[in-house]
């Protein structure tokens, strides 16, 4: 077919695959052509290659520049903290799980498309600035980006395949209504955006964690106390039932079925254009390429943004809770059930929790008796022994001691109300297994920032990195009884692990990774790995001559710009350089 990106570039499928995720570049000139023909043509399969392979800088493009935008991902799939309540909500391991995106071209029109693609929730090809360049490439050629609520299994839409959700969506679609003003909040600041509904929402015990908007509808993100699974029949049946109720009860608010899919911040709203002259900051400026230079055009479009803060210091909603209170009351539990959960958690924690607690005695130890995180030290210690089982007096006598013990020990009215804190948190427990604080051995490790060293003297307080390298030092181990000796010092396993940190190291500078970069990936020191693989002596010598290059060039007169083209860098990149050697 005459016009398709075949005959036009034929070279496109080796260009994109240069452009690989190992190393950013500046290549937005070139890539954008290559995705507004894909669009063109309707190529989705070529558009879902080019999003998973291309990875571009974004720095010159000032609209995408907002953190908000992958800290709010990172939030809504709970791979990193969202809210102010100080309490512990363990989730499970789901790193391997896939989010979701659609992106529709001209929605609502004749020609309109739509394109499915997923990523890894943490894996190295989906960093924040591969997001960014997601967003941007999309907005650049007028396709809106919506995440799906629910994560997947497998890189496949499919319902069998949604395992798991962290957030509750409302979509209400204002536009047309009364209430269309709180759609512009930058002329209606001063507007209540959430009091048509917040009084509503209250009632249901729920509170909006984000609020987004796109000029077109208004979407509210509830954020869930525990992530539901939906590999639970019963537990997708209610979720699916609440999620029913609520929009009966909100249908008098303009809310709608979104299908589970919403606008994410970042994204233009391609049905909202917008002139030049009204610019704000929800505004995305349309652009175009002439030559290798980008031309901002005389219209532009609003884009989805969110109102007020970006984290609120509100509750999350438990499933349960919110099912009672649109008509699912909460079974009542035996108390045989609740005698049966406790004695098997008590069976499973008695272990755990002694060596905690002679964890936390050489924790002071090795800190000689000065322990700076006081208030989260007793508070644990408390925890633990209480869900020994251990009787008041004896909890606090043993939390009095260890307080003498401190080179600066705390008050004892505080130490009396952490103490009352841990009781109460108990009793909780007691009434409902479910309820009560339950921490984990890494978050205490971030609670008391318990570091590799400490961590390498401790039995339980360990986290995710240490106890890889223990389970993976185990395995060589366990593997090579056949070809060598044991030995059980330290100094043996450190050489085991070195010898795979090797590997590692010398597989990623075959993707074109630099040391420093290595060494922040793995959370290493740099010279470890420059000891182990050594310095990568062909980078250095093409950044020293780079940067001679450069130096002559301004010498003869050059302006940033200029160079930046006869070189193939970013202007940025050319005037750090000029600013060193000045110095």
């Amino acid at each position: 077919m005459n016009g398709t990106i075949d005959n036009l570039i034929p070279d496109w499928r080796e260009k994109i695959n240069e452009s690989s995720i190992g190393s950013i570049k500046s290549n937005m000139a070139e890539m954008l052509p290559i995705l507004k023909q894909l669009v063109k043509d309707g190529n989705i399969e070529g558009i879902q290659e080019f999003y998973q392979k291309v990875c571009t800088d974004t720095v010159d493009m000032n609209d995408d520049r907002d953190p908000f935008f992958y800290k709010f991902l990172m939030q809504f799939c709970n791979a990193a903290s969202c809210d102010g309540v100080m309490e512990e909500r363990p989730e499970p391991n789901t790193k391997h799980h896939y989010l979701c995106f659609k992106c529709v071209y001209h929605r609502g029109e004749e020609d309109e498309f739509s394109v499915i693609t997923f990523f890894k929730k943490w894996d190295e090809i989906f960093p924040e600035y591969k997001y960014l360049c997601f967003l941007m490439y999309n907005n650049l050629v007028g396709m809106e980006t919506y995440l799906h609520t629910y994560e997947f299994k497998e890189p496949v839409f499919d319902e069998k395949y949604m395992v798991q959700c962290n957030n509750l969506i409302l979509s209400f679609k204002l536009e047309g209504t009364k209430q269309e003003n709180l759609l512009y909040p930058v002329i209606h600041y001063n507007e209540d955006w959430i009091s048509f509904i917040y009084g509503k929402l209250e009632e249901m015990g729920l509170y909006a964690r984000n609020v987004l908007i796109n000029g077109e509808v208004l979407t509210v993100v509830i954020d869930l106390w525990r992530s539901i699974t939906l590999k639970s029949s019963s537990l997708k049946y209610i979720l699916g039932k609440v999620e029913e109720q609520l929009l009966f009860r909100l249908q008098d608010y303009h809310v709608y079925d979104n299908e589970h899919f919403f606008m994410v911040p970042g994204s233009i709203n391609a049905r909202k254009h917008i002139s030049i002259n009204r610019k704000t900051k929800l505004m995305y400026s349309n652009k175009n390429i002439e030559g290798d230079t980008f031309i901002k055009r005389e219209d532009g479009y609003y884009r989805c943004y969110y109102v007020g803060m970006d984290v609120y210091p509100f509750p999350a909603v438990s499933l349960s809770k919110l099912a009672e209170t649109v008509g699912f009351p909460k079974k009542e539990k035996q108390e045989d059930t609740d005698k049966r959960k406790r004695a098997e958690n008590k069976k499973r924690f008695t272990r755990v929790g002694r060596e905690r607690l002679e964890d936390l005695d050489k924790l002071i130890e090795l800190r000689q008796d000065e322990i700076r995180e006081r208030f989260h030290f007793f508070r644990i210690m408390g925890n633990i022994l209480f869900y020994l089982g251990k009787e008041s007096a004896e909890v606090l006598q043993y939390m009095n001691d260890r307080n003498k013990r401190l080179y600066v020990p705390i008050s004892e009215r505080c130490l009396l109300r952490i103490f009352t804190f841990c009781k109460e948190d108990y009793e909780k427990y007691l009434s409902d297994p479910e309820l009560g604080i339950k921490y984990t051995n890494q978050r205490i490790v971030e609670l008391l920032q318990i570091r590799k060293l400490e961590q390498w003297e401790m039995k339980q307080l360990i986290g995710e990195n240490e106890a890889w390298e223990r389970n993976k030092v185990s395995h060589i181990i366990s593997t090579r009884k056949a070809y060598a000796p044991i030995k059980h010092d330290k100094r043996y396993a450190r050489e085991m692990q070195e010898e795979v940190d090797k590997e590692q190291f010398l597989q990623m500078r075959q993707l074109g990774m630099s040391n420093n970069q290595i060494a922040k990936k793995k959370h290493v020191d740099p010279r470890k790995v420059d000891r182990l693989i050594g310095k990568n002596t062909e980078k250095e010598a093409e950044r020293e001559m780079l940067k001679q290059r450069v130096i002559d060039m301004t010498a003869k007169g050059k302006s940033a710009s200029k160079i930046s083209k006869e070189l193939g860098v970013s202007v940025s990149t050319v005037r750090r350089i000029r600013a060193k050697a000045q110095q």
